[in-house]
């Protein structure tokens, strides 16, 4: 499964085939989402461009 956590248009996501996305989350937000992926055992991973 690929998570896509980033302030993103939702085409981005269907493009790159990505199961689940996040977008407009503020830092605090961040934090709390990565942490309750972390403790389901998900990888995750940020990008920014």
């Amino acid at each position: 499964m690929v998570i896509l956590l980033l302030s993103i248009l939702e085409r981005l996501a269907n493009l790159l085939e990505v199961d689940d996305y996040f977008y407009d989350v503020l830092p605090p937000d961040k934090a709390n989402i990565v942490e309750k992926l972390q403790q389901e055992g998900k990888t995750v991973g940020f990008g920014w461009y």
